[in-house]
């Protein structure tokens, strides 16, 4: 099994709400018709966490407007949703991870299949500053970093994805993809 998120952008005219129902309309019905995708998992910057847009950092302007994660089970097979996904945004970008779940979302604020999930989901894209190596930076977010996020932050759910390798061309710089559950 492998997670890949795809990063998504809406076209400029849209709407996160007009977005959010064309996504959850069209292509979570596609994606989740497809044999080889096991589990499907859709963040979307809408009208419900419009609240909390001032405190969005960007490190990489435009932001994406949503983030697909998908489970498949074998991720050379994108052929059969890319073009999905680029049918559905305007630019869509793309990574496959390794996921661990140290605070599981679901425990604290259960949903079940195709429900929004309670709060909002943070997404972040990261990497090391100039002053530590990978190997150093990845050290200190693992070990360190994580639990003082977790033990600080009202945070209920809380997942670390290690790029392993960009799926697309003019994706985002980046070593890992936090999610974190508010």
């Amino acid at each position: 099994m492998e997670k890949l998120m795809y990063a998504l952008w809406k076209p400029a005219a849209k709407q996160g709400d007009e977005f959010r129902d064309e996504l959850l309309a069209h292509l979570v019905p596609e994606l989740n018709a497809l044999s080889c995708v096991q589990g499907l998992r859709l963040c979307v910057a809408d009208s419900a966490v419009a609240e909390a847009a001032g405190r969005r950092m960007e490190s990489h302007a435009p932001a994406p407007d949503a983030m697909v994660s998908i489970w498949v089970d074998d991720g050379g097979a994108s052929a059969q949703w890319e073009p999905l996904l680029a049918a559905a945004a305007e630019q869509s970008t793309g990574y496959l991870v390794a996921e661990a779940e140290p605070l599981i979302a679901r425990e604290a604020h259960p949903s079940k299949p195709g429900e929004r999930q309670y709060g909002m989901c943070h997404v972040v894209f990261m990497s090391p500053p100039d002053t530590l190596s990978r190997d150093e930076w990845f050290r200190v977010w693992k070990d360190s970093h994580t639990q003082v996020a977790i033990d600080t932050q009202s945070t209920f759910g809380y997942r670390l994805n290690v790029v392993v390798r960009v799926l697309t061309e003019g994706a985002l710089a980046s070593h890992a993809i936090v999610e974190e559950n508010f």
